[in-house]
């Protein structure tokens, strides 16, 4: 049955998209390693490929306090399914406390709500006092066994062979033992939520989850603050590692945005309200002109 007023179909797609048309992916990083402007597979340290990336020029390189081998690009990937999962991965290995970072193009944090999400893999039984992190920071972030701003999610293998192996979230040099624990050599999704207020402290959540979830329904570990404010440290993505790492963590898919649609392949709960509202709408305007 045709609708006379077409208009009314404009208007309900407005709505259905709105929420879709105001997200912002600010930078993506899925570490491929093949194509015409790809990453080698090499240490990280001063490469600045387009390819798979997304918030970088090739002006903007991967630096950090000195040119490190121990934060190398690997040719496989982490899956998920609840990330994109398109590239290669980095491998944080043995050596000393070392980070690396990169800064966005060009980003001002607003009175938002921001979102960052990242694959990893804990090392291998037998580590002790291993940390590592990822996420986004400023540039002086030094190489210390902690990272020393920003806010960033990983794990910390307190002592080897006990089981003691936490997530951790760290937010201005500040480490935040999260609920949970890891299980050697397994890939978790790492979500962090920063309700950035440019007038005082921001409000921030991380969460953990099985790579295999299909929803947010099930957090494997979680922390929130409200006690820093970080806003002029959302610069760009660092990756941390501390000096007593024998095997390799691994990270993959690192995003940023505005929305959660930015950074996981879950929809928002609101998107899909939207499009159930939206098209029984539609539907009951086609039955009422019947």
């Amino acid at each position: 049955m045709k609708i006379k007023h077409p208009y009314i179909l404009s208007i309900l797609c407005t709505g259905l998209f709105s929420t879709s048309a105001s997200a912002t992916l600010i930078a993506s990083d899925s570490f491929v390693t093949t194509g015409g402007d790809a990453y080698n597979v090499d240490r990280i340290y001063g490469q600045s490929p387009t390819d798979g990336t997304s918030g970088f020029d090739g002006a903007t390189t991967w630096g950090g306090g000195f040119n490190t081998g121990d934060i190398q690009v690997n040719a496989s990937g982490l899956t998920s399914s609840l990330s994109v999962g398109t590239g290669g991965s980095v491998l944080a290995s043995n050596g000393s406390d070392r980070n690396v970072y990169r800064a966005f193009d060009s980003f001002s944090p607003t009175d938002t709500t921001y979102y960052f999400s990242a694959l990893f893999q804990v090392p291998n039984s037998g580590e002790a006092t291993t940390k590592g992190a990822v996420g986004i920071a400023s540039a002086s972030s030094g190489n210390t066994a902690d990272p020393v701003n920003g806010v960033m999610i990983g794990t910390n293998a307190k002592s080897a062979g006990t089981g003691d192996n936490t997530f951790s979230l760290w937010v201005d040099g500040n480490e935040l033992e999260m609920t949970g624990t890891y299980t050697d050599g397994t890939t978790y999704f790492g979500l962090i939520e920063i309700n950035n207020s440019s007038s005082g402290n921001d409000t921030i959540t991380a969460n953990i989850y099985s790579a295999s979830a299909t929803d947010f329904s099930s957090s494997l570990g979680t922390a929130t603050t409200s006690a820093y404010d970080i806003s002029s440290e959302l610069v760009g993505f660092e990756i941390h590692k501390d000096y007593a790492l024998s095997n390799s963590l691994q990270y993959d898919e690192l995003r940023f945005g505005t929305e959660l649609s930015d950074v996981s392949t879950i929809p928002e709960p609101s998107s899909i309200m939207m499009l159930v509202m939206g098209f029984g709408l539609v539907g009951f305007m086609v039955r009422r002109r019947k």
